[in-house]
């Protein structure tokens, strides 16, 4: 005889829709680490009017944490 039939898959619960989950969102109270400010600074260094975008904070703000960003007029500036 045919094996007996398989029960009905259960169907899966609807999902919320999906946001991206912000740097900042990734571990517990670390302070000023992907604040509001902190895409703001980010943003004036890449040059723009807006703050940084999600991937523009994870790449850069390793490394802009901690240091003096200065701005340099560009016919001023030059190598050293």
């Amino acid at each position: 005889p045919p094996p007996p039939p398989s029960p009905p898959i259960p169907t899966q619960p609807h999902a919320p829709q999906w946001q991206p989950a912000a740097p900042a969102s990734f571990s517990g109270n670390v302070g000023p680490v992907g604040s509001q400010v902190e895409r703001d600074q980010l943003g004036l260094i890449t040059g723009k009017d807006a703050p940084a975008s999600v991937a523009e904070q994870l790449l850069l703000g390793p490394v802009a944490r901690g240091t003096a960003v200065s701005f340099v007029p560009a016919g001023t500036g030059g190598r050293k």
